[in-house]
């Protein structure tokens, strides 16, 4: 298994939504199979180094919080990732609630997922 015991945790800075997240999984070898092409999703690397992810769905105050996936918990890391259409996993860690993470956290998440044999590329850009 691999982790994330590094890197240090970051709580929200706000908490408004902690309810469950619609669609909420443990993304891994073969979950990753789930992901619909072009669906913006959302992710955290929980502390117990799990990668919880749900569709976004809409962008800004209706859509799916970081909140919802950590149940309000500090988190390792955080962001938004997509399966383009050429399967690679496009990933970054634009977060409003968990800003003050490691800049390390997304290097491990990009090399996590290459040990699953999952192309991924990283960007700074909000995902669409």
């Amino acid at each position: 298994m691999y982790r994330y015991d590094e890197l240090p945790l970051v709580k929200p800075r706000s908490i408004d939504k902690i309810d469950p997240a619609p669609g909420q999984f443990v993304l891994d070898k073969t979950s990753v199979t789930k992901l619909n092409k072009d669906e913006v999703y959302i992710y955290i690397i929980d502390t117990n180094n799990n990668i919880q992810i749900a569709p976004r769905g809409s962008a800004g105050r209706t859509g799916v919080k970081h909140t919802q996936l950590s149940g309000g918990e500090a988190v390792k890391g955080a962001g938004e990732l997509k399966m383009n259409s050429d399967g690679t996993l496009l990933i970054n860690n634009q977060s409003g609630r968990y800003r003050a993470q490691s800049s390390d956290a997304l290097k491990k998440l990009e090399s996590h997922l290459s040990n699953m044999n999952i192309k991924s590329k990283s960007t700074s850009e909000v995902i669409n």
